[in-house]
């Protein structure tokens, strides 16, 4: 099988701290790992994937991308 690596995972949007992924349930989860950022986004609720670059794509899409 040929894995391919993660792509590095853009800081939080909000605090601008470090994310980290995560599996939960055979699913990778991506959060802001600051447990003072007020907003604490994570894809958990938002994202259904079981592919992690993908998630990773999603996660470092930003609105001034487009």
């Amino acid at each position: 099988m040929n894995y391919e690596p993660v792509p590095q995972l853009k800081p939080c949007p909000f605090c601008g701290k470090t994310p980290m992924m995560k599996w939960s349930l055979d699913k990778p989860i991506i959060e802001c790992a600051n447990r003072k950022c007020e907003i604490q986004p994570s894809t958990f609720l938002h994202v259904t994937t079981d592919n992690a670059r993908k998630l990773a794509s999603i996660w470092n899409k930003r609105k001034e991308d487009e």
